[in-house]
């Protein structure tokens, strides 16, 4: 049935343990992705009473909050391996305002939902229950949010072979199979070998590469089970989508500044409204917008608040990480003294708005001024939300929602801290100088943002509902930061990025197809932020012959490890085959004290394959080295112990990020 299995046991290797994944291997979902649970979810929502409790936001977004939920909790709780369904549900009332005695209808909801969804894969039921007739000993393994007892939940009443399995899950032993440390925990709770042991799983890394690169056998399974074409009757809100449609094709023949204005401006009016609507519900009469990132935000705030006549007031607040993170008593009182002018009522009626923050500077401005307000942000970096019960999140963090503070730019400088002036405090603004065609350009987008606010909220007023485009979020930022058209990358590659607004620091200049190259190489430095943007804003023609310059470099690396060896002094393995890896082999192979021995990926087959020449970690062991050269961003320590338990020397290990050796 399984060929590696069977060469396995016909070697007269000792089995002692089979282990196996749970999802798409012992069951599967009926639905075609697990995000359709959520729709589900979603659906009953909409159609059951029983829900009417919830806002129509929640009701109408539910499957894409959820979502937003999961990845946002992955970042909050970051000190942990794997998050919890608890975890999940606790960001998810970050994000809507539910509170907490809700919170546990929504988990069960999701967890019958998901009963209701699953079913057995009878091909490794039968597998599992010749091994246990036989004697063999076999455990479940698998990375989730779940714990073991809501995933016995889901699989009783399914096979009684279930009933006494034990089940190790990363988010009970708080840690995980695609680094590789859940294996090494089962292994010394099992107290087992690694090579006396086989996996059978559905997922390419975790379940063959991870495993198999430990010295574990391992099995790829591939689900064959059917999935069922749901067809789930989720209502979108006709009224926002009809103002959508309207507002596009009134603004069909915008171009540049003034097109990126209008979707940035659907984008932040959405982003607002949801602003305003918490704000509502918490009974706050003002709120405080951030610079400089609130400087478009506080516009289309006062928009939306003077057409509905909403009894809140607004205020721009100058302030910076600077001028936050003050650390001499004289800094500390100006910051107090401009605060206690600017926070003129209670603090429980206040609320102080931004785009994205780890939320330091406010913990230290709230500890220093002994606030305690609430607080909204678009996306929040890192553990922000965590133990605060007044800090709302509009979305999660991604690709895209990072780059949104670049719709939100302000004309004014950076605050480097405050004064006082007379009888008041004011802020201290460092000088700000673009040319007056920049100036123009990016006031000709605020502009844009702003018409399209009104002509949104006059929509809203003559429909009586409220438009939401939560939904139309990830299309916007697409249309933005994905597959823009020329004239909104020339745009956006243009925006000033850096905080000192020295003109020469764009967010993606516009670069020659050997200047790109060059980059990528690592022979010049990129002088912007997102190479990948300024690739987009070349040519075709560029692009492609970009892509078949770094193809052709394969045969480059190959060469190199074709050439006798010489006596250099350093002799390394370079750890990843990535982007990273690549542009950290560029850099070394040009050393004349350093001599690679081996390239090394986790996915070594599928590389070979394509042609680059790099082996296993296995194989690249049986050389002499003095150094394992780290081409990976994240997660070093777990990286560490990875590779110290597949045999690597930890003095031996070197991080990129620590500086080329």
């Amino acid at each position: 049935m399984y060929k590696q299995i069977v060469a396995a046991e016909a070697m007269d290797v000792v089995i002692n343990m089979y282990s196996f994944d749970i999802f798409d291997t012992v069951i599967t979902r009926k639905t075609k992705k697990p995000s359709e649970i959520f729709e589900l979810m979603q659906e009953k929502m909409q159609l059951d009473t029983v829900y009417a409790w919830l806002s129509p936001r929640v009701r109408n977004n539910f499957a894409l909050l959820r979502m937003a939920a999961e990845k946002n909790a992955v970042e909050f709780y970051s000190e942990k391996r794997q998050i919890t369904l608890k975890n999940i549900y606790e960001v998810f009332s970050s994000m809507t305002g539910i509170s907490d005695e809700y919170i546990d209808d929504l988990i069960q909801l999701e967890l019958s939902t998901e009963k209701l969804s699953v079913v057995p894969i009878k091909e490794n039921i039968d597998l599992i229950m010749e091994y246990r007739n036989s004697g063999e000993r076999v455990v479940f393994i698998s990375d989730m949010y779940l714990s073991e007892r809501e995933i016995r939940f889901l699989l009783q009443d399914l096979h009684y072979v279930f009933d006494d399995i034990k089940i190790y899950v990363s988010s009970d032993c708080n840690c995980l199979k695609s680094t590789g440390e859940l294996f090494t925990y089962v292994k010394n709770k099992e107290k087992l070998t690694y090579e006396k042991w086989i996996h059978i799983g559905d997922n390419y890394f975790s379940d063959y590469l991870i495993p198999r690169q430990l010295g574990i056998t391992t099995k790829l399974y591939k689900n064959k089970i059917p999935k069922d074409a749901y067809l789930v009757q989720i209502n979108d809100n006709e009224v926002s989508r009809k103002a959508y449609t309207a507002i596009t094709n009134i603004y069909k023949d915008y171009y540049g500044p003034k097109l990126v204005g209008l979707f940035a401006g659907i984008l932040l009016y959405d982003y607002i409204e949801w602003i305003i609507e918490m704000a509502i519900l918490r009974h706050l009469t003002k709120l405080c917008f951030i610079a400089r990132d609130g400087y478009v935000l506080k516009k289309i705030a006062d928009i939306i608040i003077s057409t509905e006549k909403i009894d809140i007031e607004t205020e721009y607040v100058y302030s910076s990480r600077i001028s936050w993170r003050c650390l001499d008593d004289e800094a500390i009182n100006n910051l107090k003294g401009y605060m206690l002018e600017l926070i003129d009522r209670p603090q429980k009626e206040i609320g102080f708005v931004d785009l994205q923050a780890s939320g330091k500077s406010f913990d230290n401005m709230e500890r220093i001024c002994s606030y305690d307000m609430h607080y909204f942000c678009f996306v929040m970096l890192e553990n922000g939300t965590r133990g605060r019960k007044n800090w709302w999140v509009y979305s999660k963090r991604g690709s895209y929602e990072a780059k949104v503070e670049l719709l939100c730019r302000a004309l004014h400088g950076a605050t480097i801290g405050y004064k006082e002036d007379g009888n008041k405090f004011v802020p201290v603004i460092d000088k700000f100088s673009i040319s007056t065609e920049q100036h123009q350009t990016y006031q000709t987008y605020i502009n844009s943002v702003c018409d399209v606010t009104k002509c949104l909220e006059n929509m809203a007023v003559n429909q009586h509902e409220k438009l939401d485009f939560y939904s139309y979020k990830e299309k916007l930022l697409q249309k933005i930061f994905e597959s823009p058209s020329e004239d909104i990358s020339d745009f956006i590659g243009e925006i000033n990025h850096d905080n000192t607004n020295d003109d020469n620091t764009k967010y993606a200049p516009k670069m020659n197809r050997y200047q790109l190259l060059n980059c990528l190489e690592g022979k010049e430095d990129y002088k912007g932020v997102n190479i990948d943007y300024s690739i987009l804003r070349a040519s075709k023609a560029d692009r492609e012959y970009i892509s078949q310059k770094l193809d052709e470099r394969k045969h480059i690396y190959t060469d190199y490890f074709a050439e006798v060896a010489t006596s250099k002094s350093k002799k390394i393995i370079i750890y990843g085959a990535g982007k990273k890896g690549t542009r950290d082999f560029n850099i070394l192979m040009n050393r004349a004290d350093i001599q690679i021995v081996a390239w090394v990926d986790v996915d070594w087959e599928n590389k070979i394959k394509a042609g680059w020449p790099v082996i296993s970690l296995k194989e690249a062991l049986k050389k002499t080295y003095d150094y394992m050269y780290i081409s990976i961003v994240s997660d070093m320590d777990i990286i560490k112990n990875y590779l110290a338990e597949c045999g690597v020397d930890k003095d031996k290990m070197i991080f990129s990020l620590n500086g080329v050796i």
